[in-house]
């Protein structure tokens, strides 16, 4: 059939395209730009990263998305502050910064300034700490800018006092500093936001191990343990990283780098999942079995192993002939569910949805081993049940859509609930029916929808047969909206780290994937060659 060539083609190229790059491919991060701005002046790039922080702001003064543009706002802000504060030699107009920055201060003092109505913390990582520790650093700058000579800004910002959020754990942010500063070793999983952590680091930190210049794959991380002087013997290799990553996006830079083993374990489920034609390279394979260890997958080198990327990996090996036992995932199960690591602060039905895939696959497959992981698989199914909204839907902590988080629960349960789960694809079914926009998207609340939703909107709607008469309208123009929208490196970013972000080269898939499933409905026409 043409429209297999067409998508094998596709996905076969995608497939040689992660496999050869080393970084993985993720939209730019505001923060973590903005955080190499105020702590990498250094750096390569340096300007081009500040002007794109002047070019990323919104009209109203604030950068990123609705609630999930708190973080990335504070972290311009501070930025930007210190730019002027230090009198950086940029090759920008003052009176540019000067007015970028006090529409962000304007900004921030109304979504932070009112003490009986807070703003809503975003779920996205590390943000209980990263919020406070960025207020306090703008109040330090504002109880200074007027005393500087010209002035920076008008004098009422010196008085400005912005409200922490709900959720903001400032005391936590104190013990974990004063831990740092006593050389007491901290979680893994904190060293991908060094950069809050690192002021209160004086002497060596040996228990950090960075990979190949890169701690916690983060560039604002490694900048930030850069900067301090007992880390001297490691900063050639350091500033070879964060060259790769900010040359790569010319100056900005992405929130995590590198990513490839979370990029290609879910470029390669999403084909197998959706039965993609496609050819993987056996260096993927090798690549992939090798990410695997005794605690599981992590989705970078340098970042701790987690249950969600854990499963990706487990998931894809299983479809291209390597069977390993799941026992990787068990250390990640509670009484009733999986937590992506130790100590989490929201459970992801998302990362529970990939373990029921990666545990019940094998299962259905391996019969001595299925009492095994029988009871964790029933656990699991109970627990993403329950989770679904009145309305339908489910939400995750890892990404900004109910769509998305909708379409993993759903694609699941369908696959291995058996009859328990029907009457909650049908409610899930009905709630993506009911929220279509007029234009035939899908898409957030005040929004006028992505393509990326649209495909996990269809997945949602074929969770249980489309026999209406609407739905299947509705899923006839998701596939001509998927077919005529390719993925470009400006597609909205809906997924969580420290901040939002768009794995490109997974929307890319995603997009051929839910064209496979659309194209192989009845009455539906390939696509051009």
């Amino acid at each position: 059939m043409k429209a297999d060539s067409f998508i094998e083609r596709q996905a076969t190229a995608l497939l040689n395209e992660t496999t050869a790059d080393a970084l993985g491919q993720s939209t730019p991060s505001v923060y973590e730009s903005a955080r190499l701005v105020a702590d990498a002046p250094w750096l390569d790039g340096h300007t081009r990263r500040l002007k794109y922080l002047c070019e990323r702001q919104n009209p109203d003064g604030t950068w990123g998305l609705g609630q999930h543009g708190l973080v990335p706002t504070l972290s311009a802000a501070e930025a930007l502050l210190t730019v002027l504060a230090r009198g950086d030699d940029v090759r920008l107009p003052r009176p540019q910064l000067v007015n970028t920055t006090a529409l962000a201060v304007t900004r921030l003092s109304r979504l932070l300034g009112d003490h009986l109505r807070p703003p809503v913390l975003p779920d996205t990582v590390a943000a209980p700490l990263i919020v406070p520790a960025l207020i306090d650093r703008i109040h330090q700058h504002l109880g200074r800018c007027a005393r500087s000579r010209p002035p920076f800004l008008l004098p009422w910002a010196s008085s400005v006092l912005f409200v922490r959020p709900q959720g903001c754990a400032p005391a936590a942010l104190d013990r974990l500093r004063t831990a740092v500063y006593e050389g007491r070793p901290l979680p893994e999983k904190l060293w991908h936001s060094w950069e809050i952590l690192a002021p209160a680091s004086e002497g060596p930190t040996p228990y950090l191990r960075p990979h190949h210049g890169a701690l916690g794959c983060s560039p604002a991380a490694t900048a930030a343990w850069l900067n301090q002087p007992a880390h001297r013997a490691s900063r050639p290799a350091g500033i070879r990283y964060l060259r790769r990553v900010q040359t790569r996006y010319g100056g900005p830079v992405p929130g995590t780098a590198p990513s490839t083993p979370f990029e290609r374990a879910h470029i390669l489920g999403l084909s197998a999942r959706h039965g993609v034609p496609h050819t993987p390279p056996a260096a993927l394979l090798a690549e992939l079995r090798g990410a695997l260890g005794e605690t599981g997958a992590a989705a970078g080198p340098g970042l701790p192993p987690d249950a969600g990327t854990t499963a990706a990996v487990l998931y894809a090996l299983g479809h291209h002939g390597q069977q390993l036992r799941p026992e990787s995932l068990l250390p990640y199960f509670t009484d009733d569910h999986f937590c992506c690591y130790p100590d989490e602060r929201t459970v992801s039905t998302s990362t529970n949805a990939h373990a029921l895939e990666a545990l019940a696959r094998y299962a259905a497959r391996h019969p001595a081993d299925r009492r095994r992981y029988r009871c964790a698989i029933r656990r699991t199914i109970d627990w993403l049940l329950a989770q679904q909204h009145p309305d339908g839907s489910w939400s995750d902590k890892w990404h900004a859509s109910p769509y998305y988080a909708t379409a993993c629960c759903s694609r699941a349960l369908a696959a291995y609930a058996g009859p328990v789960a029907r009457p909650a694809l049908a409610r899930a079914a009905v709630w993506a029916l009911s929220t279509r926009l007029p234009t035939g998207r899908w898409g957030r609340d005040g929004t006028a929808g992505t393509a990326e939703e649209t495909a996990y909107a269809a997945w949602i709607l074929l969770g249980r047969p489309p026999r209406a008469g609407a739905a299947r309208h509705a899923l006839t123009t998701a596939r001509r909206i998927l077919q005529t929208e390719p993925v470009t490196d400006h597609v909205p970013a809906l997924w969580h780290d420290k901040d939002v972000y768009a794995p490109v080269r997974i929307l890319r898939a995603t997009r051929l994937a839910a064209l496979h499933t659309l194209f192989h409905l009845p009455n539906c026409q390939p696509p051009p060659s």
